[in-house]
């Protein structure tokens, strides 16, 4: 073997070599493939379960208030605050009171 001018080895050698290294590789790639396979399955069955266990309390978001804030897609959360918005709007005191002075009003006209 020799020596090229850049102080590589020769054609050869650097041929051999590079089908070894892409024999390596391949083995490598499909390895990782394989290895990805249960820590996929996991991390999919770990969401399932964490998303059962939070939609138990939908009176606490599932995700941060910052997700909330810029993609509304907790369901379960914002179905729970428009009852209790509708709530607080049609069972407010000041409201109820001044409803029933108009009726009260209308009564007697």
């Amino acid at each position: 073997m020799r020596f090229g001018i850049e102080g590589t080895l020769g054609g050869e050698f650097c041929f051999i070599f590079g089908r070894i290294w892409s024999v390596f590789e391949l083995f490598i790639l499909f390895n990782s493939i394989a290895a990805s396979f249960p820590a996929v399955v996991t991390r999919i069955i770990m969401g399932f379960v964490a998303g059962i266990i939070a939609l138990t309390r939908i009176d606490q978001p599932i995700l941060p208030d910052w997700i909330i804030k810029t993609l509304y897609i907790d369901a379960a959360n914002k179905s729970y605050l428009a009852v209790v918005l509708m709530y607080h709007y049609h069972n407010n005191p000041i409201a109820i009171t001044f409803s029933r002075l108009l009726c009260n009003l209308t009564y007697f006209l």
